[in-house]
């Protein structure tokens, strides 16, 4: 067999005869899809060729991924993968939309809660009506108040008791008392202007916006009664401290009645003040005071002699005023 000869010819494929060979098979590559006839003819012995040729029909199928279906399903699934992969950037898009709203919500709470808190704490350091005026402008103009109330109020010997006590207790004890001379004063709708180390001082009347402070006389009695709590309360804690043999403070406190100037001053640290010679007398009528007693002008005398029982006292020397009369309001 080894010298047969053979040669074959696809129809339809080749166009010309194989070269002879003494190979019994043949092998096609990458045949289009279609109807063949495989020729074969044989040289026995490698002497003539035989007449009789051998033909067998071959059919080649399309390849699978050659078909229109297979085109068409590979096209149903292109455009699903690419609309499926629009909606999930849009699906992406809109939860990255969702979050950042969520962000801008949460964020805008923070700002509006620390908005909130700023501007209560300006509440605390600032009048409503120039705390408004500074937000608008940018600054607050000092403006003439008549009828206004000043109490000033100290603590006795405080340097002799300051020195008895650690600066952390110190500081602890002031702040105890302040708290309670703050909850008084906003009880009778005073306005509490600054604390300067133990002096606290107070105004009633000023005319801050909208706010209804009373007549005069309403005023100055409000704030005698915030005068006598202020005792009240220290001598109760003088009470408590006694009993743990541990310093306590006593008050004295000078209140006067008059024009005043109130507002802020510099750009930096903004505190609200109030200015004048009502405010001196004030002082000078605090340090003139016996401790645990109210001592009060002849002018704060005239608005509340029908309501509380005064003594007099003699008269007290204020610089660039002149001499003043004094008034103790009996307990």
């Amino acid at each position: 067999p080894d010298k047969h000869l053979y040669q074959y010819k696809l129809e339809g494929y080749d166009k010309n005869w194989s070269a002879p060979s003494p190979a019994n098979f043949a092998r096609f590559f990458n045949l289009p899809a279609g109807n063949y006839t495989l020729r074969v003819k044989a040289s026995p012995g490698g002497s003539n060729w035989l007449d009789e040729e051998l033909a067998i029909p071959l059919r080649v199928k399309e390849a699978f991924y050659k078909t229109t279906w297979f085109l068409m399903l590979a096209l149903v699934f292109l455009l699903l993968a690419i609309y499926g992969g629009v909606r999930y950037r849009l699906h992406q898009a809109r939860m990255k939309a969702i979050a950042l709203e969520k962000q801008v919500r949460e964020r805008t709470r923070e700002l509006a809660s620390e908005k909130q808190k700023s501007e209560k704490l300006l509440l605390n350091i600032l009048p409503a009506e120039t705390a408004e005026e500074l937000k608008a402008t940018g600054s607050a103009k000092a403006r003439r108040h008549e009828n206004v109330t000043v109490l000033f109020a100290d603590f006795k010997n405080f340097s002799k008791i300051a020195a008895q006590m650690s600066p952390e207790d110190l500081v602890k004890e002031i702040d105890a008392c302040f708290r309670g001379f703050d909850d008084i004063v906003g009880k009778y709708k005073l306005e509490k202007i600054k604390t300067v180390g133990d002096a606290y001082l107070v105004t009633g009347g000023l005319k801050l916006g909208e706010r209804e402070t009373g007549s005069p006389r309403e005023v100055a009695c409000n704030t005698i009664h915030a005068a006598r709590d202020m005792h009240a309360f220290l001598r109760q804690r003088a009470e408590l401290r006694k009993a743990q043999n541990l310093p306590w403070f006593e008050a004295r406190i000078g209140i006067h009645t008059g024009t005043v100037v109130a507002g802020i001053v510099g750009s930096r640290k903004f505190a609200f003040d109030v200015w004048g010679d009502t405010v001196n007398v004030a002082q000078r009528l605090e340090a003139a005071c016996e401790p645990g007693r109210i001592n009060i002008s002849s002018e704060m005398h005239r608005l509340i002699k029908d309501d509380f029982r005064c003594i007099p006292r003699g008269k007290v020397e204020v610089k660039n005023i002149g001499e003043v009369e004094m008034y103790f309001v009996e307990a």
